[in-house]
């Protein structure tokens, strides 16, 4: 049945309102701690006073995560992951 027809049958109770059972976009604690640990690798070498490093390489990150643990994860989740983290 279209949602026009439905819409016709009875409009007083028609919505286009979704429930979602569960969270979407939502990215599981041991990926998160997976995260923080590479993180903290990454750290290491910006840290050392003597590398001209002063940023995080959040591609890197990313593609360590897909090589080591295989999951995907963006270089702008990693970038939100780290600073919303209060473990870091």
């Amino acid at each position: 049945m279209s949602v026009r027809k439905k819409y016709r049958n009875n409009p007083e109770s028609f919505s286009f309102e979704y429930k979602r059972e569960n969270a979407t976009r939502k990215i599981s604690m041991d990926i998160e701690d997976n995260i923080m640990k590479e993180l903290v690798i990454e750290k290491q070498p910006i840290a050392y006073p003597k590398i001209p490093l002063r940023l995080y390489n959040y591609s890197y990150v990313g593609s360590r995560l897909l090589s080591i643990y295989g999951k995907k994860v963006s270089a702008p989740t990693i970038i939100s992951i780290k600073w919303n983290s209060r473990r870091y």
